[in-house]
């Protein structure tokens, strides 16, 4: 089966169809950017903040890693539990393997809580940095910066073909 090939420009209503639909994805785009950079940028602050009252207020227990999980570059994952009180509580953090830390699964961590709420907990002596999540907010900045020029330019010739304006693009194309 051959495909038609037309010398025809394509009409108005498939140019501003063309247009809707890429500021479609682009606005997509932009919005999982904005969304991922902006769940780790909250996440970095709250952090921050449970780092600090730690800091003043936390106490000690001993407690077991439970996992370790490789993730990008030399960072990894690991998942510990302990006990407060006769209760049982985990906690999860991302740590650099080039710090020097060498763990496996049922090894004992010494672990920092708050004891009004030991949900907020931490290794003891492990300091925490926003740069840990840095390169997921820098991916989605770039989703961002990348998606805002094609948003803008796609919008500019969608208003050209709406009011029936000519671009360089189409009076450099057309044949005359």
């Amino acid at each position: 089966m051959e495909t038609e090939v037309s010398d025809q420009p394509m009409s108005k209503d498939s140019d501003e169809q063309l247009g809707v639909v890429l500021l479609t994805i682009l606005s997509i785009f932009f919005l999982l950017g904005a969304t991922f950079s902006g769940w780790y940028i909250v996440d970095s602050i709250q952090q921050t903040r449970d780092r600090a009252a730690l800091r003043a207020n936390g106490r000690l227990t001993i407690g077991d890693v439970t996992d370790l999980t490789l993730g990008r570059g030399d960072k990894e994952t690991l998942r510990y539990a302990f006990t407060v009180q006769g209760k049982s509580y985990s906690g999860k953090t991302r740590f650099s393997r080039s710090n020097g830390v060498v763990l496996a699964k049922s090894d004992h961590l010494v672990i920092r809580y708050l004891p009004s709420d030991p949900v907020i907990n931490h290794p003891d002596g492990w300091e925490w940095s926003a740069l840990l999540n840095l390169d997921s907010i820098v991916v989605g900045a770039f989703l961002m910066a990348v998606t805002t020029p094609m948003f803008v330019s796609v919008r500019r010739k969608l208003k050209l073909v709406r009011e029936r304006r000519p671009t360089k693009e189409m009076i450099g194309s057309a044949n005359i």
